[in-house]
């Protein structure tokens, strides 16, 4: 019993300071681990950001070209829809000139 009691003694005197000396190892590999995973989360973020802004940038463009588009359409219906009530006053203007030369023929 005194030989085993020696060993436990001895397996604490030494063991302890090798536990701790372990555990404080696996503490510091995990900070790093942690840190490391920080950076590529802040990398990550940056990037995301960066992407974000350019979405809206492109939405922003995009609805621009649109606004111009839609404005480009009126200003050409308006051309179209002017010559046409032109086109249709000058056929009117063309068949009543017609008619009044019949009517002098006629007489």
């Amino acid at each position: 019993m005194g030989d085993l009691t020696g060993l436990v003694a001895v397996c604490l005197i030494f063991g302890v300071p090798v536990i701790a000396i372990l555990t404080e190892h696996q503490r510091k590999v995990m900070q790093m681990k942690l840190k490391l995973r920080e950076q590529e989360d802040e990398g990550l973020r940056g990037e995301l950001d960066s992407l974000k802004r350019e979405i809206q940038s492109l939405r922003d463009t995009s609805t621009q070209y649109d606004i111009s588009l839609d404005a480009n359409m009126q200003r050409l219906e308006g051309r179209v829809a002017r010559l046409e009530s032109h086109t249709i006053t000058s056929q009117s203007a063309s068949a009543s000139d017609t008619e009044s030369a019949r009517v002098r023929i006629g007489n």
